[in-house]
């Protein structure tokens, strides 16, 4: 490389540089013991620091004069450091207190002005001697000792249990039996609760409160046996399908005009022993507000809907209802279905409050019709998701006038 310059052309030449290998020697100058000057062991033997001697402190050099502001230095105490501290250059002076009784090796590197370590470490033997009170002999009768006052310890206070313990005993067993009696008590009147805010006073049937606990599961049951949507079932096939049935009491509040409010009560009550005629007992009978009944016909084939509906129908048609003083009265219902999922191709396009909802428009169209008759929504088709929703805001005759929709009538 060459530089030109004022005084000339300054030529370097990196092949006559060469590294500084030189490898100092190491040695102490200075030992402490507690803040007080000690000389060095003779022959190199140990340090020994007597018992109640708490810090020691050792100052080295390593010996390269050429430019010592850039010697390192490092050490390492055996037996307590996990590894080497880095002193710097400026640090030459390794520092312990409290050591422990134990032997112990102190070892010391110094580098020259490249900062290569020397070889000629420093091997310094450190002995700490233990007091009377660390002793193993003392450490053992410390220990015995203790043992010994916990063992009174725990003799006292077993004897002082045992004089408590029948009583204690005693009064457990009756607080206990007091306890199970009262929770026993407290969970039959929590189930009684339970029960009494899932089921209408009137009739014992189910309420709204039960049916939104209970759908959600049953929908999803329902909706996975139907996926994947290639292997979905052929209508009118599947154990796993729901039917929803909204049965109203036709002209009920002639009832109530012309007897009273008790006659029409008295058939609200009798309605619960005509819906158990047709439906099953795993199937959720809920009085739906007033003289309408929603009934949740669980795994039943949408086959068999239109069948259900007309039994159900007949059954309140077919027999009188018992009013106070022998009086008999002839009453109908309207009853309207809808099959849940109602597309088994889309069936997620759809939830079960939809499902609802169709059979209160197919109910509304058995209503329309001249009552004490039934109209079911049995099953729908379409190209997608939103054109199946597109569909449920439409009249229910345009709906099935587009073949889309397969729509019964008794």
């Amino acid at each position: 490389m060459l530089f030109g310059g004022a005084r000339g052309l300054l030529v370097i030449d990196p092949d006559r540089f060469a590294p500084w290998t030189y490898q100092p020697p190491l040695v102490i100058s200075e030992l402490r013991v507690d803040g007080v000057e000690r000389a060095l062991p003779a022959h190199g033997g140990p340090i020994v620091l007597a018992p109640g001697e708490r810090g020691l402190s050792l100052a080295f050099a390593s010996l390269d004069y050429s430019q010592p502001g850039r010697n390192r230095y490092r050490y390492r105490l055996q037996g307590l450091d996990a590894g080497w501290i880095d002193a710097g250059a400026l640090g030459r002076a390794a520092a312990y207190t409290n050591l422990s009784p134990g032997g112990y090796q102190l070892r010391v590197q110094g580098s020259n002005r490249d900062g290569a370590w020397s070889p000629h470490e420093l091997l310094i033997d450190v002995d700490v001697r233990a007091a009377w009170w660390q002793t193993r002999w003392a450490l053992a009768l410390a220990a015995i000792a203790a043992v010994g006052l916990v063992g009174s310890i725990v003799s006292m206070r077993t004897r002082l249990l045992l004089r408590h313990r029948r009583v204690l005993e005693a009064r457990v067993l009756e607080r206990t039996q007091a306890l199970e009696a009262a929770t026993a008590e407290l969970q039959r009147k929590s189930v009684e609760l339970e029960e009494a805010s899932l089921t209408d006073p009137l009739t014992g049937l189910r309420n709204r409160r039960f049916l939104d606990r209970q759908m959600p599961a049953d929908a999803a049951l329902a909706l996975r046996h139907y996926e994947p949507l290639t292997d979905a079932p052929t209508p009118g096939e599947s154990d796993q399908d729901l039917l929803f049935f909204l049965i109203d009491i036709d002209h009920f509040k002639r009832i109530n005009d012309a007897h009273g409010h008790m006659a029409g009560d008295a058939v609200l009550e009798q309605m619960r022993g005509r819906l158990q005629q047709v439906f099953r007992a795993t199937d959720y009978l809920v009085r739906w507000g007033g003289e309408e009944f929603l009934i949740v016909a669980r795994g039943t084939p949408r086959g068999r809907a239109a069948a259900l509906a007309e039994r159900a129908r007949q059954a309140v048609a077919s027999q009188a209802f018992e009013l106070e003083g022998g009086l008999r009265l002839a009453q109908t219902c309207s009853v309207g279905f809808s099959a849940f999922p109602l597309c088994p191709a889309l069936p997620r396009a759809l939830d079960w409050r939809s499902a609802i909802d169709l059979a209160d428009a197919a109910l509304y169209e058995a209503k329309e019709a001249g009552r004490n008759a039934w109209v079911g929504l049995l099953n729908a088709d379409a190209p997608s998701e939103d054109a199946l929703r597109q569909d449920v805001r439409r009249p229910l005759d345009c709906w099935a006038g587009s073949g889309r929709l397969t729509l019964l009538r008794s």
